[in-house]
């Protein structure tokens, strides 16, 4: 969510949530801009959808620890058991190194691809995905991330 605000005539403020820093705490980025309500607007959606190096410089493997942490004790034996394969799945994979702000569907489908060369079946790929996605949607609601 982004907040446009006329400083004085034909200069705008554009301030948008970022995600969390290393300690928990809110990080807003802010941009002043010489031109029309219109620039201001689009500059805001920019910010919104492209997060910036601040927005959070977790890695992927680093929020599927804190996931499977924060979840785990609620998961049955079984869950736990098929969950752990997953995570050294995703783990072996160099999308584990990528950070969680910058991870893109390009990078998404060149893991499937890596996945799909190494003989991984369309369920198995259908699962890790489907866990990634989950793991995803924690970190939009721990707002590590601002959209998913």
């Amino acid at each position: 969510m982004a907040t446009v605000r006329e400083k004085r005539p034909g200069y705008w403020e554009v301030r948008v949530f970022a995600g969390r820093d290393a300690a928990g705490r809110k990080v807003q980025i802010s941009r002043t801009l010489r031109g029309t309500k219109r620039d201001a607007q689009r500059l805001a959606a920019q910010l919104t959808l492209r997060p910036t190096p601040l927005a959070g410089r977790r890695t992927v493997e680093e929020l599927i620890d804190a996931y499977v942490t924060h979840r785990s004790p609620t998961w049955s034996i079984q869950t736990r058991y098929s969950y752990a394969s997953r995570v050294r799945i995703v783990k072996a994979d160099e999308i584990a190194g990528l950070a969680v702000a910058r991870l893109s569907v390009k990078d998404i489908d060149a893991w499937h691809l890596r996945m799909r060369r190494a003989g991984t079946g369309d369920p198995t790929i259908r699962n890790n995905h489907s866990f990634l996605r989950s793991v995803f949607q924690q970190a939009l609601r721990w707002e590590w991330i601002t959209h998913n």
